[in-house]
């Protein structure tokens, strides 16, 4: 019988773990779902050092995949080998960081943001606008990074696992529940519960979830198309409800974890 590598989920918070892992798992025969809960956005982490650096150790710099390197490095420090890994699924929320600028409205009466159809209200605009442009640098770099996570493991191999960036639009509770307000902690354990007890022991349902999430979000033929509509700058599309999890599958067959040569340090 074949090794089950895990599939590491790398994502915000407690409940996108809660909800995905259980559905996941009962999709996936040939894999052991493992999560590292960041409890921040990595994308935006540089613009917030210090509660990244309390929480990780590190100050994430603006190469954000080197961020994510050191995000699963943490993961495999946990008495995990890192041929235990077979690939690296990144969940991440839109957050509408791809509207037009001037879909950002400033109400200084706000005390958090507020999402609409075609327009995200915040109390400062300029620091919004700062957020939404690194969201969108480190997100592009992580569509297009097509490299992925490689240790050493012998003196001339390392050990390379490929990596994907999905998303939920405009987050998870926006996505898998259309809920679009604000949610305490509690509500959001609440709703993730509710969601993981409804798919994890049915596989087509869930399949079905996720196909109508992702035709909702412009029922795109592929993974990479999924991202060219999300991030289309002319449109409010980052703000829809939608998803493109569904490739996860086609990732999963595609895609598997393997010794590969290292790379030679090139001489100055």
């Amino acid at each position: 019988m074949a090794r089950r590598r895990t599939l590491l989920l790398l994502v915000e918070g407690t409940s996108d773990a809660n909800a995905l892992a259980a559905p996941l798992q009962n999709l996936f025969d040939n894999a052991v779902i493992g999560d590292q809960e960041v409890h921040c956005d990595v994308m935006t982490a540089r613009l917030f050092p210090e509660p990244f650096r309390d929480k990780h150790g590190f100050v994430p710099g603006r190469d954000v995949t080197v961020t994510v390197g050191k995000l699963v490095d943490e993961y495999i420090a946990a008495d995990r080998q890192v041929t235990d890994l077979g690939w690296i699924a990144h969940i991440t929320d839109l957050d509408g960081a791809y509207v037009p600028d001037s879909a950002v409205i400033e109400d200084s009466g706000m005390d958090d943001r507020e999402y609409g159809l075609n327009q995200i209200r915040v109390k400062n605009r300029d620091r919004a606008l700062e957020v939404a442009e690194e969201k969108c640098r480190c997100t592009d770099m992580l569509v297009n990074w097509s490299d992925g996570y490689r240790r050493r493991i012998k003196e001339t191999q390392d050990w390379l696992v490929p990596y994907r960036l999905f998303y939920m639009s405009r987050n998870l509770e926006h996505a898998l529940h259309d809920d679009v307000g604000s949610l305490e902690a509690d509500q959001k354990e609440g709703k993730a519960a509710d969601f993981a007890f409804a798919y994890q022991n049915d596989a087509d349902g869930f399949r079905a979830k996720l196909d109508e999430l992702a035709q909702l979000h412009g029922s795109m033929p592929d993974w990479r198309s999924s991202w060219d509509y999300a991030r289309d700058r002319s449109s409010f599309h980052s703000l829809e409800r939608g998803s493109n999890l569904k490739w996860i599958e086609e990732f999963l067959q595609s895609h598997a974890a393997g010794p590969v040569p290292r790379r030679r340090r090139q001489r100055r």
